[in-house]
């Protein structure tokens, strides 16, 4: 297919809005498709997909990519199927008007559009590590920004354990069912042999947890990884790229480990959270959190809050076993290095530690959390004076030391003995008592502690933090309206595609939600909710006495 853009298509003179009455069109310019068709349709980029197509003018032009992602984006507005889709792109004039189809001759999609559309951009970014898909969500997030009037420069950032939508099975199912997809393979391709036939057999290991006494599982699962170590040694050249030899190979390492006679079963301590947690999703990984098991991944969100007006900047999808402070070392490197006004980043305790506050420092960026990694022993090591040459000067007492030096990543300084036991601080002081002083050493992590602490402690920092929950809105809506914990994408880049559109469909209901609390009310709206305000008041009231 030659890649096309909408503007290159071919219209009819007949359009569908033609047919409407007065009335119909008036209804249909004040639903979402008004907004939709106005504000988002024309900041849908198609320039960066053109890679995924033709460039020989010769050949088929494709649907225009900015229609597919309008309704990527629709199909999860209004949680529908690709079928149900197809049909209301078909039959309602609603999506045709948000899309500007309304005056196509036929509508540009069919059964296989959707499907060979999330199939190119998926391969691009597995051989190229490319996101269109981000690209597109970020140019239309700036967009939306821009018609809000939006300060971006206030975000909150937070996480969300995602599931993998696959049942958790025990390390003996795991190993059964990975022998049983790469047997099955090549049963398939005619290369069958006793070893194959035998895990072909779908009743004898289906559910083989169930079907085998708890003392006689060990001894199953050593059979089971001969056998494994055998059928990846014997598996035909020919066959080796496939995803079932890739799971078998991994299955193998994940549950043994060399020794001098071979391998051996691991331990279940040594078996790794990033381990195969099934074949079918082989991108899922293990991570407990909040006392919850998860398999699956972690989604990480970051919004610009402005006053009421909130946006989607950023996001990420990740294997669980991602932390969180890997993500906000994510979101500060794409940020410019000093420079220009000061951003704040709201965070929980999970993401900081005094590595990322010193990045934070160096981007001009203040971090505003509740905690830091490791815990903090309060602000008293930042009541230490640090003079003009890096030394300390005084202690919170006001004492002076017999001597201080700047020690490697350290500060070092001599207290008289006698002075610092009589002291009223000595209880909270990290002082060390040699024979004849006290020997106080501050790390440099201790002091960035201490002195963060003491920012916390601010009213500042307190009203800012409150901020913070209002992002839990968002992992709400993932989980309630787009349910992104049964997501039917299979791997991690199809699913954080996925993830992508609905980060657009929310940003796109924010948009409409906003434009709509400004309307101003016409004359007869008016009138009417003040009838209908008086004949609540009068039915709730009590009744006349007579």
């Amino acid at each position: 297919m030659s890649f096309r853009t909408n503007e290159n298509q071919q219209m009819s003179f007949n359009d569908s809005l033609s047919n409407l009455t007065e009335r119909e069109l008036k209804i249909l310019k004040g639903s979402w498709a008004e907004d939709f068709a106005k504000h988002i349709f024309p900041n849908l980029i198609e320039e960066p997909f053109s890679v995924l197509f033709s460039d020989n003018d010769a050949s088929k032009p494709n649907t225009p990519v900015n229609i597919i992602l309008g309704l990527l984006m629709l199909k999860e507005q209004f949680g529908l199927t690709d079928e149900e889709l197809m049909e209301a792109m078909l039959f309602n004039v609603q999506f045709q008007y948000a899309l500007h189809t309304t005056s196509f001759a036929e509508q540009p999609i069919n059964d296989n559009t959707l499907r060979r559309f999330r199939n190119r951009v998926c391969g691009y970014e597995e051989l190229t590590g490319i996101d269109l898909i981000k690209m597109s969500f970020k140019a239309l997030a700036e967009k939306i920004s821009g018609i809000m009037d939006i300060d971006p420069s206030l975000k909150r950032i937070d996480s969300a354990m995602i599931s993998a939508g696959c049942r958790r099975l025990s390390r003996l199912n795991i190993m059964s069912e990975t022998l049983r997809l790469a047997a099955r393979r090549l049963h398939e391709e005619g290369k069958a042999t006793p070893l194959t036939k035998k895990y072909c057999d779908g009743k004898r290991f289906k559910d083989i947890g169930y079907r085998i006494k708890s003392e006689d599982v060990p001894s199953k699962m050593e059979e089971m990884l001969r056998d494994a170590i055998t059928l990846y040694e014997e598996y035909p050249e020919e066959f080796r790229r496939s995803d079932a030899y890739a799971a078998l190979q991994r299955m193998i390492d994940d549950q043994s480990k060399e020794m001098e006679g071979g391998r051996i079963l691991k331990t279940g301590k040594e078996i790794s959270p990033g381990s195969m947690q099934t074949p079918h999703e082989p991108d899922a990984t293990y991570r407990k959190k909040s006392g919850k098991g998860n398999i699956g991944y972690v989604a990480n969100v970051v919004e610009a809050c402005d006053n009421d007006k909130n946006l989607i900047t950023d996001y990420d999808l990740q294997k669980n076993t991602y932390s969180d402070t890997q993500f906000l070392e994510d979101t500060l490197s794409t940020m410019p290095d000093g420079g220009g006004g000061t951003d704040i980043i709201i965070v929980d305790g999970a993401y900081t530690s005094t590595e990322q506050l010193e990045i934070a420092e160096s981007k001009n960026v203040e971090i505003v959390t509740t905690s830091l990694i490791g815990g903090m022993q309060g602000d008293f090591e930042a009541q230490f004076e640090i003079d003009s040459k890096n030394r300390i000067a005084r202690c919170p007492a006001g004492h002076t030391p017999l001597d201080a030096r700047r020690g490697k990543n350290c500060y070092l300084a001599h207290f008289d003995a006698e002075t610092c036991m009589d002291c009223s601080h000595c209880d909270r002081c990290p002082g060390i008592f040699q024979k004849n002083s006290a020997l106080i050493k501050i790390s440099d992590k201790a002091m960035k502690k201490a002195k963060y602490a003491q920012q916390m402690g601010t009213d500042k920092y307190q009203a800012l933090s409150k901020k913070r929950n209002g992002i839990e809105g968002v992992n709400s809506v993932l989980r309630r309206k787009f349910d992104v914990d049964r997501m039917r994408d299979k791997g991690l880049v199809r699913k954080r595609q996925r993830l992508g559109i609905k980060m657009m469909a929310i940003n796109t209901e924010r948009l409409t939600k906003w434009r709509k609390d400004r309307e101003i009310p016409t004359l007869p709206s008016l009138l009417i909710l003040m009838f209908d305000v008086c004949r609540l008041s009068l039915c709730n009231s009590a009744p006349f006495a007579y």
